[in-house]
């Protein structure tokens, strides 16, 4: 083969290259997912196939979890849902006021690039107390009025009320098996709002 010919074959083999590259089915976008069981048990890689999802969930984890995430996500986005297993932090005002403060400082602690921060959740498990529902809404209505003292850039998905029994605090058995944890149709849900949120 003469020279200016295998001068073009290589430069068509470097063009092919080049383009497959920029062709990639790999996402380029990341997502990290931290929370508790509701997290853990979200299969975002199915509802979220265009993005590198890295799904940290943990079950029965409260905002102590978030303590030195920060090696993991900071300068990341994430998708966050905590605090329903240690709501009850937030017995009356003050408690709350105290409880919503280390909460912020946890997000914050992350070092993320931007949050996708859900509310808490209803509740209607067995074991819970008429207060529990009373503590959840309190939270959530504090973190809500708030949101300004967040460090970093923080996109506030509230599905407080979207998920609660009419005319109750409770969490509607429609979206739940136990009470506590949610089922598919509140998956979709989450997945949907989720997209309409992502910048």
């Amino acid at each position: 083969m003469s020279r200016p010919l295998k001068l073009a074959a290589c430069a068509a083999a470097l063009v092919a290259a080049l383009w497959l590259a920029g062709c990639s089915d790999e996402p380029d976008r990341e997502m990290f997912f931290l929370g508790d069981s509701i997290m853990e048990f979200w299969d975002v890689g199915r509802d979220f196939p265009t993005l590198r999802c890295h799904n940290c969930g943990k079950a029965g984890a409260g905002i102590e979890y978030l303590a030195g995430m920060d090696a993991t996500v900071a300068g990341r986005e994430v998708v966050l849902i905590i605090g329903t297993n240690d709501i009850w932090q937030c017995a009356d005002d003050n408690a709350a006021v105290d409880y919503t403060t280390r909460y912020i400082q946890a997000v914050d602690n992350l070092q993320a690039s931007r949050v996708y921060l859900f509310s808490v959740l209803p509740r209607g498990f067995e074991a819970d107390g008429a207060e529990m529902s009373e503590q959840i809404a309190r939270f959530n209505a504090m973190l809500r009025c708030r949101l300004n003292e967040f460090e970093c850039e923080v996109v506030y998905i509230d599905l407080h009320a979207r998920f609660c029994l009419d005319g109750t605090l409770l969490l509607n058995p429609q979206y739940s098996p136990d009470g506590l944890h949610i089922n598919k149709y509140g998956y979709e849900i989450y997945a949907d709002e989720l997209w309409k949120r992502l910048k």
